[in-house]
């Protein structure tokens, strides 16, 4: 569990390196002061000290008093709010800001915990249709419709993603997972084509060359960016397309200042660390001692995982365009202090379990846990 932790820390140290050389050279064409560096390095100390706490706080009480109830809760509010006048804070026609923060970067964590906590009561029946699927599909439902009409439609798919897969690991019936699936996603493919920017956006993914003034910049600059980077890399602050020739460059498109700078290598890294942070998360979930802390430890792995691989297959032209940041690397307040307190959530399962190892308790017996193939005991 030791090296398993410190690969997973290694892994998030050098995405947050990685993005913040990226965000000091985008700094370049910022006229806003102080800059994405600044003002990332400052979002950055919160971060830490979720980590901190987190990591030394024991992830079961997480469980207890009805605080994953309460915590969700929090998130539902905060997401009616963000429609409320001088609360909310509309940018470009979207409302998924409040004067504080995003919403919906909360409401992701708190998803996973809520569904972690109800899927692992003493009494739960999960491969029941009612109380194993229907129930929780509709809290998911809930919250991933307030986020989809903000409209947000790359993080509600995600939530609903990252929730389908820890109900897998819960135990519900795969047929049900299925069933909706072959539902949802001719709706969202309909809702698409009819809703005219994306479905120019589904245009613009299949025809780059024919937009790449209009909708395909984006991904266009991104990939001359990563041709002009080659191997190693033009070298840092020597890039050209931080200079304004890709739009929300810090945020979304992270990818193609790190690949223009530092090359195939550097993009390779951030595949690699991305990666990386997934198998060790999913490794803490398969040594965690009670099911609570495998099914968390599952669900923050797939969050993070589903978000790097969406964001690194739009960067590189692999999928549609889809406004999604890159954790740790990516300019956002919201995500990274979210993104780190959930490494301080891994962190303590992984330290729990290794504890519990060498003194057992009758709650954290592993004799008295069900063993299924997504989390074996080792």
């Amino acid at each position: 569990m030791k090296t398993i932790s410190t690969i997973l820390l290694t892994c998030v140290l050098l995405l947050l390196t990685l993005g913040a050389l990226a965000l000091c050279t985008c700094d370049l064409d910022s006229l806003q002061r102080p800059g994405f560096f600044g003002q990332q390095i400052y979002w950055m100390q919160f971060g830490l000290l979720g980590l901190v706490l987190a990591a030394l706080f024991d992830y079961r009480w997480l469980k207890r008093f009805y605080l994953p109830h309460l915590l969700l809760g929090v998130c539902v509010v905060t997401l009616v709010l963000v429609w409320v006048p001088n609360i909310g804070v509309c940018k470009n026609g979207a409302h998924r800001w409040l004067k504080f923060g995003q919403p919906s970067e909360a409401a992701k964590l708190g998803l996973i915990l809520w569904l972690a906590a109800y899927c692992t009561r003493p009494e739960q029946r999960m491969a029941d249709l009612r109380v194993g699927f229907l129930l929780p599909a509709c809290v998911v439902g809930v919250v991933a419709g307030l986020v989809f009409f903000e409209p947000d439609w790359g993080t509600a798919s995600l939530m609903i993603a990252v929730c389908g897969c820890a109900l897998f690991r819960a135990g519900a019936r795969w047929k049900y997972l299925l069933t909706t699936t072959a539902v949802l996603v001719p709706l969202l493919c309909l809702a698409i084509w009819l809703n005219p920017l994306r479905r120019e956006r589904i245009l613009a993914f299949l025809n780059p060359e024919d937009y790449r003034w209009s909708l395909a910049t984006q991904p266009w600059q991104t990939m001359l960016a990563l041709a002009r980077g080659e191997w190693w890399g033009v070298g840092a602050g020597q890039g050209i397309h931080t200079l304004g020739y890709v739009p929300a460059q810090e945020t979304d498109f992270i990818l193609s200042a790190i690949g223009e700078e530092w090359g195939l290598v550097g993009a390779g890294l951030v595949w690699a660390a991305s990666l990386g942070f997934f198998l060790c998360g999913m490794a803490i979930a398969r040594r965690a001692t009670d099911d609570f802390g495998c099914l968390l430890a599952t669900g923050i792995s797939c969050l993070v995982g589903l978000q790097a691989f969406l964001n690194l297959g739009v960067a590189t032209s692999l999928l549609p365009n889809k406004g999604i940041s890159l954790p740790f690397v990516s300019y956002g307040g919201s995500n990274l202090v979210v993104m780190m307190t959930a490494v301080g959530v891994l962190i303590s399962i992984a330290r729990i379990s290794l504890r519990s190892t060498t003194v057992t308790t009758p709650e954290l017996n592993p004799t008295t846990l069900p063993r299924n193939h997504f989390a074996s005991r080792v």
